[in-house]
């Protein structure tokens, strides 16, 4: 399964697949549109239904090139894993006893290969788990979503790479906060201490994104600098808690 390519010019480990325009939602669309991998166009009085055809429900790919058929050589650069930029943020403020830190980081630009959604909604095999979407897929009933019909099959051509997979991978994270506070001089004198602070400290704790995955800081697949920004099913950053005191004799 080619997810990237690598091309003089462009920026290394670009998404690579195909484009699409929806699903096939009535018979002109299916008559009147270029020919899906040399697939004969199915009908809804036949009994046959499968992947061998394309039907109502399946997806519409793009043809990129104009020659009226979509195969290969309609691949296309579909993404760009790399941000414009990232940031980042800290920053300490302090009222009388009281001191609050905070860490808050992001990118900006980038798009993520939500590979870990197509492998939940693809509704090609028996005794797999899928997610709560996909049962959302296309009938006649239910024409408007954005979920292919199902087909029997590991040879599903509406599972391809394509742009169907791609999203925006924009967020900002508080990554960290710690929220202090120091006892006074004379509690801490008493207890023969110079210096006791108590603290709270949330790691991961917001994140803001439109991204539909567990986790839009996605990385390198497998530590494939040609594979960044592919979500295959990363484990997703915890949220941690912390709590703790310091002590100064």
């Amino acid at each position: 399964m080619v997810a990237t390519n690598t091309v003089v010019g462009q920026p290394i480990g670009m998404f690579w697949g195909y484009k699409t325009d929806g699903l096939f939602t009535s018979e002109d669309q299916l008559r009147n549109s270029p020919i899906q991998f040399g697939r004969e166009v199915g009908s809804a009085s036949d009994p046959n239904n499968n992947v061998s055809k394309t039907w109502l429900g399946d997806v519409k790919y793009v043809d990129v090139n104009g020659d009226g058929v979509v195969d290969e050589n309609d691949m296309t650069f579909i993404g760009n894993p790399h941000p414009d930029f990232t940031f980042g943020f800290t920053n300490t403020f302090r009222y009388k006893n009281i001191d609050l830190s905070i860490f808050i980081q992001g990118s900006v630009g980038n798009d993520v290969m939500n590979l870990t959604r197509r492998n939940g909604t693809q509704n090609a095999m028996l005794y797999q788990n899928q997610l709560k979407e996909a049962a959302n897929y296309w009938t006649v009933d239910n024409p408007n979503t954005d979920i292919p019909r199902p087909v029997p099959s590991n040879s599903n051509p509406n599972l391809l790479i394509s742009d169907r997979f791609i999203e925006k991978g924009d967020y900002a994270r508080i990554q960290n906060l710690t929220l202090g506070y120091t006892l006074p001089a004379e509690i801490s004198s008493t207890l023969k201490l110079s210096r006791l602070r108590i603290y709270a400290t949330a790691q991961n704790l917001l994140t803001i994104t439109k991204y539909k995955g567990y986790d839009p800081e996605i990385g390198s697949f497998n530590q494939d600098v040609l594979l960044t920004g592919v979500d295959n099913g990363r484990y997703p950053s915890p949220r941690t808690f912390t709590f703790g005191v310091n002590l100064d004799f």
